[in-house]
């Protein structure tokens, strides 16, 4: 993820975070998988332009017209940098605040992320495959961090896409059964997550446990004839 090469925990979770902030990027938030955090931003966003370069130059200054202009660069203010620091301690990143992107572990950078998000106090948190190459442990972390901003976030409404039952964090209120293109069922997430359905989305026999707060699937077994 190039975003983030240069720059430090704390930094990141400032000055991407409230750049968010102009209305056209507030309202909704996305982590998308690894690789793709800039994919969807206009050429001319703040993060996509750290990210290439493109700040270095305009179309009327800078490198473009012939000039070698150093460009002006946000700061962010004191109270910008106190709730960014609250969002890291929320999140247990508080060891890591100084440390750079790539000497974090893929779940810290997975809070590192919602610490982000959460600094642009979006509408809408969007969440594809968190839990993509975590190990259990870090699994576990993430999503009880999930439940954590959903606890001390109440307003913020999230949707998080996973091909996986037991990444579903325990807050979860309602799902969406995709399959070939086509919704299977939809509605609260009792209603939605059955044997059934998920039978039936996955065209293989699945038994679906909701156990603790938690969902957890298994290929249907039959009994084996005992010989």
């Amino acid at each position: 993820m190039q975003v983030l090469q240069e720059g430090q925990v704390l930094r990141y979770a400032v000055d991407a975070g409230q750049q968010h902030r102009d209305h056209r990027y507030a309202a909704v938030h996305a982590l998308l998988q690894e690789g793709a955090v800039l994919q969807g931003l206009p050429a001319a966003h703040p993060a996509r332009a750290d990210a290439d370069g493109s700040r270095a130059g305009s179309q009327h200054g800078g490198l473009d017209d012939g000039t070698v202009e150093t460009p002006s660069r946000w700061e962010p203010s004191a109270a910008q940098l106190t709730r960014a620091r609250e969002l890291i301690d929320l999140l247990g990143l508080s060891a890591r605040t100084e440390d750079r992107w790539p000497t974090l572990s893929q779940g810290e950078r997975g809070r590192a992320l919602i610490a982000r998000a959460l600094v642009a106090d979006p509408r809408l948190l969007l969440l594809d495959e968190p839990t993509t190459g975590l190990d259990v442990a870090a699994r576990e972390q993430l999503l009880d961090t999930v439940d954590l901003m959903h606890r001390t976030h109440p307003d913020l409404a999230s949707v998080l896409v996973t091909h996986h039952l037991e990444e579903l964090p325990e807050g979860t209120t309602h799902a969406l059964l995709i399959a070939d293109g086509r919704v299977v069922a939809a509605g609260p997430v009792h209603n939605v997550l059955t044997s059934e359905n998920v039978t039936a989305a996955f065209q293989h026999p699945i038994n679906v446990d909701f156990r603790d707060g938690r969902w957890s699937a298994r290929a249907a077994r039959t009994a084996r004839a005992s010989s």
